[in-house]
């Protein structure tokens, strides 16, 4: 049945899906010792079935990507059983045969000297809800980049015991905790599949990153694609010639748009933003950020609320300082309520009138997103395996959240029902007084934060030449200090 499977003469769609479910029925019927080559015999599927998508059959073929997908997940599944120990009904004398042919595997070392370097980028889509941040940090290994270093570990993609500075590595920008991102960039050297003495492959014969990492990354993480690089003068913060971030509102009614919308406009052009940020004055000194563009848009209405709009801040700009999106999203929101004027964002703007910074709170974490950094000439590989497979993956998560949501508007009905049907005493009701925001206190000014670190070299527009890149003496080690928003 095994050699069914595999035939290579399977052509059309029809044929190729009746491999898929021999294979299938057969995996069910195996132990984990069958599971490599199951799965090898998988891949020639999923390949085959990709061929199919570039040439229909004249019956009108159905699509091919459900089925590329059924293949994705299965060989999913036969790699995790690979992995795993044998079913429970088989043999004792088996089962350690098994364990102890993967305790020889593992100890034989992986020659990852026999293969060449390739520098490229990866496009990095994560859900930030679960990590403290995309950086990696000295306190927790809960962040995204550390998850992505252990998935190139995991996939032999670069040494075990490789630091960052060794790899050429850079990021497009940082995140905070909570904080999701769409189009994060890394850039770093990892292993090709072309060995030492053959000529480099061509992009397209390379091997899909993407595909190969997020087997080892966790869900909410995600490589969308990757591209080559033409040389290790790239850098994923340098060489990016913009960002963008949104970040979602939800509208009962109460909010203002309009004049959310004059009091952003605000922003656009070349300004000192010290009154909207997090001042870091030890490794920042020049606070001039420019602006490119910053509107307000519809992002997703819900017909069951009629009420209920989401909308997004989006802005775009060349570079952001810390916490600078956020504390925009803040006074726009306050603008938006009502509490303060459009103007006030030029007078905070205007650091000869106003030199201290306010004492406000910035805009909570989670709804902001990291949604675009973009560079000039390159050229992203992505295959119709990995993004049938992160699609459905993505549709998973949406529809849970879409079910949450059904409880939660289900909850409010019932709370309305109860209203109409006449509600007790009396509501008590919370109010606080707004205090403008040039009354209220200040934050030290900048030149007295500077005084602080007077003596500390290296300052410059950015931040300190140790800030640029992160430098590691061991796998762990990390940069503490921001390099962007959020």
């Amino acid at each position: 049945m095994l050699e069914a499977a595999s035939a290579p003469a399977a052509r059309s769609y029809e044929q190729i899906q009746q491999s898929l479910q021999i294979l299938l029925e057969e995996y069910r019927h195996s132990d984990s010792s069958c599971a490599h080559e199951l799965a090898g015999k998988l891949r020639t599927i999923a390949q085959q079935l990709e061929g199919q998508r570039e040439a229909p059959s004249s019956q009108g073929a159905p699509p091919c990507t459900e089925a590329a997908l059924d293949s994705h997940n299965a060989l999913a599944s036969l790699e995790r059983s690979w992995a795993s120990s044998p079913p429970e009904n088989a043999a004792t004398d088996s089962r350690h045969a098994v364990r102890t042919k993967k305790k020889d595997r593992g100890d034989r070392a992986f020659a990852m000297n026999a293969y060449q370097k390739r520098y490229v980028a990866l496009e990095i889509f994560y859900l930030g809800a679960a990590y403290h941040g995309f950086a990696s940090q000295a306190d927790t290994e809960l962040t995204a980049e550390n998850q992505l270093y252990e998935a190139l570990r995991r996939t032999k993609l670069i040494p075990e015991e490789a630091g960052w500075q060794e790899l050429g590595y850079s990021r497009c920008g940082r995140t905070d905790k909570g904080v999701s991102a769409l189009s994060q960039v890394v850039a770093l050297n990892v292993r090709s599949l072309a060995r030492h003495g053959q000529a480099p492959l061509q992009p397209r014969d390379e091997m899909d990153y993407a595909v190969t990492l997020n087997r080892a990354l966790p869900d909410d993480v995600r490589v969308l694609g990757w591209a080559p690089l033409p040389d290790q003068a790239f850098s994923a913060r340098f060489s990016a010639r913009g960002r963008e971030y949104k970040y979602y509102i939800v509208q009962h009614g109460e909010l203002d748009i309009e004049a959310m919308q004059e009091a952003a406009t605000h922003f656009v052009g070349d300004h000192d933003f010290r009154n909207f940020c997090k001042v870091d004055a030890q490794h920042v000194s020049n606070f001039r950020r420019t602006v490119l563009d910053f509107r307000i848009t519809p992002a997703l209405q819900c017909e069951q609320l009629a009420s209920c709009r989401v909308y997004a801040l989006h802005v775009r700009g060349t570079a952001f300082l810390w916490h600078q999106v956020r504390c925009m999203a803040a006074v726009l929101l306050m603008v938006g309520r009502g509490l303060e004027q459009p103007s006030v964002v030029q007078r905070m703007l205007d650091i000869e009138t106003t030199r201290q910074k306010p004492q406000y709170n910035m805009a909570a974490e989670e709804p902001l997103l990291f949604y675009r950094c973009a560079f000039d000439g390159l050229e992203w590989q992505r295959s119709l395996y990995s993004h049938v497979a992160t699609k459905s993956l993505l549709q998973g998560f949406l529809d849970a959240h879409l079910c949450s949501a059904s409880h939660l508007v289900a909850a409010m009905e019932r709370l309305e029902e109860h209203a109409s049907a006449g509600l007790s005493g009396t509501a008590a009701k919370k109010s606080t007084k707004h205090v403008p925001l040039l009354k209220r206190a200040t934050e030290p000014a900048l030149e007295e934060r500077l005084l602080r670190f007077r003596p500390a070299a290296g300052m410059h527009g950015g931040q300190s030449s140790a800030a640029c890149e992160p430098v590691r003496a061991s796998p762990v080690a990390v940069l503490s200090t921001p390099m962007h928003d959020v």
